[in-house]
């Protein structure tokens, strides 16, 4: 009954956020952006929205970044209160570990690096689709994607085969 209570109570910060790249389930929220300035804009006003319910943030949470500069330093998020949240390669959501894409490049390299040219096209691209590519895509049908969104994806598949070519 606590997380419907939840969900009602709160049902208005869904309305704020023109860009509907919010996830809101029991007293888990997540803020999707495209950019460090989007998020912090986005927390601003979800924190804001919280407090005039008179529910707090939890600031001991983290932030993800994924792409391609998910490695490059960046300003801290902060609350409105001044307490940063700590950048993060990983967070857990509902029991589900969300993982920065750089671990596509991991398991798509290992692929690589064990079979490389000894496999047959066919042997390697079968072991692409089910060790590699599923860490790409894991989740997405639960999104709805933009033709951006999947162009970034396409970006990282073809990434590394271009990556895999120049070698």
């Amino acid at each position: 009954m606590a997380p419907l209570l939840f969900a009602v109570y709160i049902d208005d910060i869904d309305e704020l956020f023109s860009f509907k790249r919010i996830v809101i389930y029991a007293d888990d929220i997540i803020l999707v952006t495209s950019s460090v300035s989007k998020l912090q804009n986005a927390l601003n006003l979800c924190q804001s929205e919280l407090e005039s319910l008179d529910m707090s943030l939890n600031a001991r949470k983290s932030c993800l970044r994924i792409g391609p500069r998910a490695n490059a330093s960046c300003v801290s998020i902060q609350t409105l209160n001044g307490v940063s949240l700590q950048w993060s390669d990983e967070i857990r959501y509902l029991g589900v570990h969300i993982i920065c894409k750089r671990s596509f490049y991991r398991a798509a390299k290992s692929v690589f690096g064990k079979v490389g040219r000894v496999a047959s096209e066919e042997v390697t691209i079968q072991l692409f689709n089910s060790k590699c590519l599923p860490v790409l895509i894991y989740g997405l049908e639960a999104c709805s994607l933009t033709k951006s969104d999947l162009c970034s994806i396409d970006f990282v598949f073809n990434r590394f085969f271009y990556e895999i070519i120049q070698d």
